[in-house]
């Protein structure tokens, strides 16, 4: 299911909104829930769980919508974030949060089809694996898109997931091997990495959107870049 947020002080604004979302969405068959925020603040108290698609308003009283844009980047690499704006001029910045683009207000149904549109393509393009993992205590299964990177040492490996990390034995070579279709790769011996959670690659050192700094050996620091700059497709 589609996980959509809209994020707009004013209720009328709102209501247009998702009067042609809903038409859009029913249209094309598509299964989705929508949440509905006021504010900035309520909406990141109420993104625990990842949304796909954020409609955000800019111009918002106590937090506006850039703000609130960069807040979910720290928690959030990868929902389709799309800007509803009155002056196109304030949307200007979204490129530093990723923003696929701004929908002037009061928007009509052509324009939020032309952007939903792109966003549905993006969606369309994310592929994702089911991880399995056996432990003493269970069974745990999770998303590939949850999964940040893995780390081996010994015989064991750590998942680490944006929620948690679990343990697993395993071998990082045939986790590799089942993960490079989904745009994971290695950034030495000891890390596989998720390269939609990468924010940067700078010296030796990879960092990721949950503050994390991983090590680049030199081995394997052209082919790890290769594959990060293929992924943000450059």
């Amino acid at each position: 299911m589609l996980r959509i947020a809209i994020v707009e002080d004013e209720e009328s604004q709102m209501q247009n909104t998702r009067r042609h979302l809903d038409h859009f969405m029913e249209e094309r068959q598509v299964e989705y829930h929508v949440d509905a925020y006021t504010d900035g603040v309520s909406f990141l108290e109420g993104c625990r769980i990842p949304y796909d698609i954020v409609l955000l308003d800019i111009e918002m009283p106590q937090m506006n919508g850039l703000e609130t844009a960069r807040r979910l980047r720290a928690m959030d690499e990868t929902a389709i974030l799309i800007f509803v704006t009155k002056i196109g001029k304030f949307a200007i910045n979204g490129y530093e949060v990723s923003a696929l683009g701004y929908i002037l207000k009061p928007i009509n149904a052509f324009a939020l089809q032309m952007t939903m549109q792109k966003a549905m393509k993006i969606l369309a393009q994310r592929t994702d694996r089911k991880i399995v993992l056996q432990m003493k205590e269970g069974v745990i299964t999770f998303s590939s898109l949850e999964l940040v990177y893995i780390e081996v040492f010994g015989h064991k490996l750590s998942y680490h997931t944006r929620e948690k990390t679990y343990e697993a034995y395993g071998n990082l070579k045939e986790e590799e091997a089942h993960l490079a279709e989904y745009h994971f790769s290695r950034c030495s011996n000891a890390f596989l990495v998720n390269l939609a959670y990468v924010k940067g690659i700078i010296g030796n050192a990879v960092y990721l959107s949950d503050g994390v700094e991983l090590r680049v050996s030199r081995g394997m620091k052209k082919s790890f870049t290769d594959d990060y700059m293929a992924y943000l497709g450059k």
